[in-house]
Parts: C-alpha cells; sequence; structure tokens
C-alpha cells in the first residue's frame, strides 16, 4: 500500500507541473483536474497486485520463515 501510495502521488505531482508549465500563461484548469483525476482513480488500481507483491517480497525479505512458526508449512521432501 505504501509503495502504491508514493508512487501514485509522484506521478500526480509530476503531472501537475508539466501540466502547469505546459500551459503557463493560461493554465488549462478542468483539463488537469479531469486527467489527473482519472490517473489518481485508475493508477492505484492497477498497480496494485504490483506493489502488493513488492511490498511481501520485502517483508519475507525482512522476516524470513521460522521453522519453529506453526503458521510454516512442513518441508517436503
Amino acid at each position: 500500500m505504501t509503495i502504491n501510495i508514493v508512487v501514485v502521488f509522484g506521478t500526480l505531482i509530476v503531472g501537475l507541473v508539466v501540466g502547469v508549465v505546459a500551459t503557463s500563461p493560461d493554465i488549462a484548469v478542468v483539463p488537469l483536474v479531469l486527467i489527473l483525476g482519472a490517473v489518481a482513480i485508475v493508477l492505484p488500481i492497477v498497480l496494485y497486485p504490483v506493489s502488493h507483491t513488492l511490498w511481501q517480497a520485502v517483508d519475507l525479505a525482512m522476516h524470513p520463515p521460522d521453522p519453529r512458526d506453526p503458521a510454516t508449512p512442513p518441508a517436503r521432501h
């Protein structure tokens, strides 16, 4: 979830800066709000599986499974 938030907010900030700079003398507010609003809704949904998998990998690297843990499945032979 945290990775998803950072990526989406970063994308929104970059998009806002690019939009403001590109339409600098007369800033087009309505198109910026509509486009960035759509990005803010769609991007977290699209990125959720990737960010969740990445977060689980980081958590697994930080907390490796312990064989004494009752939730750890038995080793296959």
